[in-house]
């Protein structure tokens, strides 16, 4: 059977979702893989079943990317990033025999062109849990001549082992842990057996092109620009890895919460555009030599955590938007809608870091510099938005507004969900009402002051 290389692997079979009902086309050239969300050339499961297809086909296989400037919050600074992490990438796959065709056009249509250009046999693309990506497999999936396959290649547990969105981290844990025997194993990457000879036609080579010279060529925000020592790509979250482990990892489970104190792993970005896998991050912190206790809540954030927050997206696509909240949490929103607010702040006085709290205002200028918040400080960055803000609705807006535009990591599940669980108690439960949260859980700037050494968090 076609596909079989995939579909008889236990490990593959929960994240194959087929797009269309069009069949292989055997008599075809080649396979294409249609690289977006998880972009990288090793430990890629969307990879690596692209291989297994085309090996089955006995042809072979060339991978494409869509660069697309025309979207929401677009800036040179993540575009930098980004670049960063396909010239290795690209790099790599040519290493292997498998050409890297990119393409500055709208991915959707881009694939289709790239179907017909090179007569695939089928394409395989990797999942995106958000809004945009989905609708973009969708336009592809009714345009292409042939089968479109996607795979869920940015999650330990395929996402798709419970088929429902989850009320919470408690909910979804047994689900994982139940499987997480099964997924928690590394897989080789699989070898192209016939290489693909071409000069593709009107293609970007990333060997010959500057990233932040290409970057600032494109039609993005020019002023939201590179973060000081944020270098993209795989060698560069390898290293990270490497240093969290060495000197973050022994302290995490004791440190993690402490804004004045830096033990994370700064691996987000690098997970958000899919240039090191979760599988490989978790492996290495699993058999690190450090604390049980740190070595769990680490796995805990990048398996439980982090799959909550795909999951929330997944299966809610309301997910930037207070109709993702539960009915006790909009109830108790709408109950404080008219309480008073120790200050309204428009979201030029936010962006600019204008409030009369300087721990927040910290944070909001790490965010405009470094593209990042502090896990722990996020959370109270957000939940002051609400307490300036109007309403909740207004406050869900700017919080998502400013993380997106600024944040390396920002327009990912993590983000949204994070977000949501600050201003509507998202995958929380109730607490005791308070003015203006309700029983939504209130963290506050004071109380963070009392139990972290925010003095150095604050420092320039």
């Amino acid at each position: 059977m076609i596909f079989g290389a995939i579909m008889d692997k236990n490990l593959y079979a929960k994240r194959v979702v087929e797009l269309n009902n069009l069949p292989v086309d055997e008599g075809g050239k080649c396979v294409i893989y249609w690289m977006q969300r998880s972009q990288r050339a090793t430990d890629n499961p969307a990879l690596n079943s692209a291989v297994n297809l085309a090996n089955d086909l006995g042809k072979p296989l060339l991978v494409y990317f869509g660069l697309f400037d025309v979207y929401p919050m677009a800036s040179v600074r993540v575009f930098k990033f980004m670049l960063e992490g396909l010239k290795e990438a690209s790099a790599a796959l040519i290493d292997k025999g498998i050409p890297f065709l990119m393409r500055r056009e709208m991915p959707p249509e881009g694939i289709v062109r790239a179907a017909i250009e090179f007569n695939a046999c089928a394409v395989v693309v990797d999942e995106d849990y958000l809004n945009i990506g989905r609708s973009w497999r969708k336009i592809a999936a009714d345009r292409l001549p042939v089968r479109l396959i996607q795979i869920d290649a940015e999650t330990i547990v395929p996402a798709r082992i419970t088929h429902k969105e989850e009320w919470g981290a408690y909910t979804i844990r047994p689900k994982i842990l139940k499987a997480l025997d099964q997924y928690m194993t590394d897989i080789p990457d699989s070898s192209i057996n016939h290489k693909l000879r071409l000069e593709p036609g009107n293609s970007i080579d990333l060997s010959t092109v500057d990233p932040l010279t290409l970057a600032n060529s494109l039609d993005v925000d020019q002023q939201v620009t590179p973060t000081p020592h944020s270098i993209g790509g795989l060698s560069e979250a390898l290293s990270r890895l490497e240093r969290f482990i060495r000197e973050g990892l022994p302290r995490y489970s004791d440190e993690k919460n402490d804004i004045g104190v830096s033990v994370s792993s700064n691996l987000s970005p690098y997970l958000h555009f899919g240039q090191i896998s979760s599988l490989r991050t978790a492996l290495a912190v699993q058999d690190a030599d450090a604390p049980g206790e740190s070595i769990d809540a680490f796995l805990e954030q990048i398996i439980v955590r982090r799959e909550l927050a795909i999951n929330f997206c997944l299966y809610n696509n309301r997910y930037d938007s207070l109709d993702a909240a539960s009915d006790w949490a909009r109830r108790t929103l709408d109950a404080h809608r008219t309480d008073e607010r120790p200050e309204l702040y428009l979201l030029e006085e936010l962006e600019s870091a204008q409030t009369y709290d300087q721990l927040w205002n910290a944070a909001q200028l790490e965010l405009v510099r470094f593209g990042r918040i502090h896990s722990y400080m996020r959370m109270v960055w957000a939940k002051n938005i609400l307490v300036w803000s109007p309403t909740p609705e207004e406050a869900l807006s700017q919080a998502i507004y400013l993380n997106d535009k600024y944040a390396l990591d920002g327009r990912d599940p993590n983000g949204y969900a994070n977000i949501a669980w600050c201003i509507f108690g998202k995958h929380d439960r109730p607490f005791a009402e308070r003015p203006i949260f309700g029983k939504i859980r209130c963290m506050t700037s004071e109380a963070t002051m009392r139990k972290t050494h925010w003095r150095n968090y604050i420092k320039p």
